[in-house]
């Protein structure tokens, strides 16, 4: 299994790794920014609470529900033009060809009534800087629009457009060895009155993020559950000549063998992410150790 870069999901709480920047977007839709550090208001980072803080516009957990203990917020519902990245460069290990990222966003805007270049907007992009150029898979641009897909419009606020947590799988098939660096981005208006922010999180397991692949004893069944919010989902066995499941979940029962491999094939929503297969091996843990106290315990008082 690919270990991924350290900290590339902010589990540490802090911005280690990740490079922040402020600036601003000017008329003519064109944004500046200039390393700044983390800023505060405009690189929060958010750790997962009980019971979850709550978006105000959209009334989704600020948190990715990816299980992880921080995720972070991009840019805030203040006007004035501003401009906010985060981006995170990395080398994907040598002989590493197979290697996945999944992301996850979730998104709020003001919808003026400008014309697209001036309007809010949150930029995803990935860079191959060993080639010295984007990506396709795995970037998309979305400027705020009533007819945005899967936006709904907000009853906080006048003209308000939110979308939850989504996740997007950045295939790196053939990378091994190259440099890739991640880069987000918001901004407001270019006029300055409205504003755009976003959440982000990103996954810390960068070959097969599907969990429930581990037993121990000798369970009746498992249940393999792979990342949420995708459009399909295609369980195989491992020569794909039998299709298992198609939810995100896939109950095996009786539990299968150590060793046997499973392979799922995820789809994402037209024009989010990349189609991607992704396996996992069930494994099963050694028998549990017997832990046995004496009946009867005897001490020395030290006088």
């Amino acid at each position: 299994m690919a270990q991924c870069p350290p900290n590339i999901g902010f589990e540490d709480g802090t911005f280690t790794g990740w490079d922040c920047y402020a600036g601003t977007i000017d008329k003519n839709g064109v944004v500046s920014v200039n390393y700044s550090g983390p800023v505060s208001g405009r690189h929060t980072m958010l750790q997962s609470t009980y019971p979850q803080t709550k978006d105000p516009y959209g009334h989704f957990p600020v948190n990715c529900p990816n299980g992880s203990k921080y995720s972070i917020q991009l840019g805030n519902n203040q006007t004035g033009a501003q401009a906010e990245r985060v981006s995170y460069t990395f080398t994907i290990p040598i002989g590493q060809d197979n290697y996945s990222i999944i992301y996850n966003y979730a998104v709020v805007f003001e919808n003026p009534s400008h014309a697209a270049y001036q309007q809010p907007r949150f930029t995803s992009k990935v860079y191959d800087v060993s080639a010295g150029a984007y990506i396709t898979c795995g970037a998309f641009d979305f400027v705020a629009s009533a007819g945005l897909p899967g936006f709904i419009k907000s009853g906080n606020g006048t003209d308000v457009y939110y979308k939850d947590w989504s996740p997007i799988t950045v295939k790196l098939l053939g990378y091994g060895g190259k440099t890739i660096r991640l880069e987000f981005t918001t901004n407001d208006c270019t006029v300055g009155g409205h504003f755009g922010y976003a959440y982000i999180d990103v996954n810390e397991n960068c070959t097969s993020p599907v969990s429930g692949n581990v037993f121990c004893g000798t369970p009746g069944s498992i249940t393999l559950t792979a990342p949420f919010g995708f459009n399909e989902y295609h369980w195989f066995n491992a020569d794909f000549s039998q299709e298992l499941g198609t939810e995100n979940t896939l109950k095996l029962s009786p539990a299968p063998a150590p060793g046997t491999v499973y392979a799922l094939e995820i789809v994402p929503y037209p024009g989010l992410g990349c189609l991607d297969t992704i396996y996992t091996t069930i494994k099963a843990l050694p028998n549990p150790f017997d832990f046995n106290v004496a009946s009867n315990i005897h001490s020395c008082l030290n006088v």
